[in-house]
């Protein structure tokens, strides 16, 4: 299980010494592909690398409706 908060990954290549690349499914322009239905991804932009502190995220979860429990 992934923590909450933790980035599932950038949605671009951010300069790294850990040899992390970006995932496209977390580039919010992305136009999908075949396996998704060719379906926008819904991605927010400037997301951090994957294990990364994820503020905005975290932020969601915080302010779910309804609460989560």
């Amino acid at each position: 299980m992934k923590p909450p908060g933790g980035s599932d990954g950038s949605s671009t290549l951010i300069p790294n010494d850990e040899g992390k690349g970006f995932d496209r499914m977390r580039d919010p322009t992305y136009a999908g592909n075949a396996r998704n239905g060719n379906s926008m991804s819904g991605a927010r932009p400037d997301t951090p690398i994957s294990g990364a502190w994820f503020s905005v995220q975290f932020q969601e979860l915080m302010n779910a409706y309804p609460p989560l429990s």
